[in-house]
C-alpha cells in the first residue's frame, strides 16, 4: 500500500465528524443551556473546541491501534466503509464506556487519568480489531 489516503482520511475525519455533530445537535436542541448560559455563540465555540481536543486524542489512539495491529500482523490498515464506521463509532463507544464506568471519585489523579484514557483506548483498539480485515 503506497497511498495512505484511503486509511488516513477516515481515521482523522471520523471522530471529528461525530463529535462536532454531537455538539451541533446539543446546541440546536438545548440552545443556550449547553455550556454557558446566555452566550449562544460562545457556548457553541467552547463545545467545538472541547470536542476538538477529545477528537484529536481519539485520532492518536486510532493511529496507535492501527500501527500496533499492523506491526503484529493481526489486521491490515482499515480502508473504505470499515475505516469510516470504526472511526465514527469510537467517540460513541468512549462516551458509552464513560457513562458505565464513571470517572472515579476524583481523589486520585492517576485513577482519574486511567478512567479517562483506558476507555478511549479500549474503544479504539476494540473497534479496529472488530472491523479490521485479517492480512
Amino acid at each position: 500500500m503506497n497511498d495512505f489516503r484511503p486509511w488516513i482520511r477516515p481515521t482523522v475525519l471520523g471522530p471529528f465528524l461525530t463529535t462536532f455533530s454531537f455538539v451541533a445537535i446539543a446546541h440546536l436542541t438545548f440552545g443556550e443551556e449547553v455550556l454557558l448560559a446566555g452566550h449562544r455563540l460562545d457556548s457553541l465555540l467552547l463545545g467545538l473546541l472541547t470536542m476538538g481536543f477529545f477528537s484529536s486524542a481519539l485520532v492518536v489512539m486510532l493511529i496507535m491501534a492501527d500501527v500496533t495491529f499492523l506491526q503484529r500482523k493481526w489486521r491490515k490498515l482499515p480502508t473504505g466503509g470499515s475505516a469510516w464506521l470504526s472511526s465514527m463509532l469510537a467517540p460513541v463507544f468512549t462516551f458509552g464506556l464513560w457513562s458505565r464506568l464513571g470517572w472515579g471519585d476524583g481523589e486520585s489523579v492517576p485513577e482519574t487519568v486511567a478512567r479517562i484514557v483506558i476507555p478511549m483506548a479500549v474503544s479504539c483498539y476494540g473497534l479496529r480489531l472488530f472491523f479490521g480485515k485479517k492480512p
